[in-house]
């Protein structure tokens, strides 16, 4: 289902944050979750979810980028 999908894909996204920021995957997450790029992965009319967990990473690494700052 697109529900299943989606979660494993946020999943992915958390896992290399982690990785990446050296936090626990529970931090990623709700720094994730807080995120503009989830509210758009949610938001069916975007199509976010044609997006691989690389190019959502990404996406969510812009937009913490832009913003200056962790969520």
């Amino acid at each position: 289902s697109d529900v299943y999908k989606r979660q494993c894909k946020v999943s992915r996204v958390t896992q290399i944050y982690a990785h990446e920021h050296h936090v626990t995957i529970i931090e990623a997450m709700r720094r994730f979750y807080r995120s503009e790029t989830y509210k758009l992965l949610a938001d069916e009319s975007t199509k976010y979810w044609h997006y691989g967990p690389v190019a959502l990473y990404q996406e969510f690494a812009d937009e913490l980028e832009q913003k200056g700052s962790k969520l």
